[in-house]
């Protein structure tokens, strides 16, 4: 088994829940029952599930890659010397 991962900033707005036009928690919402899997699709399931998994994983490390290109940006402006 793994951990779940934390989700952040771009992909916590992406995930939002809305009941009756208002965001909500969706790990305190009551969620409807659901059944497992069929075992005739689990290996389906699991094959797309590791895709998807994937694909954010990219998303999340382009996503760290931009900010630190940007914090190291403005870093180098700071550290700027004017020539006369």
């Amino acid at each position: 088994t793994t951990k779940p991962q934390s989700v952040k900033g771009a992909f916590l707005r992406m995930l939002t829940v809305y009941k009756n036009g208002t965001p909500i928690d969706p790990l305190k919402m009551d969620a409807p029952p659901s059944k497992p899997v069929q075992p005739a699709y689990r290996d389906s399931f699991i094959l797309v599930k590791q895709q998807i998994l994937a694909e954010m994983d990219s998303l999340h490390k382009a996503h760290v890659m931009l900010i630190k290109n940007d914090t190291s940006a403005i870093d180098n402006t700071n550290n700027l010397k004017l020539e006369k």
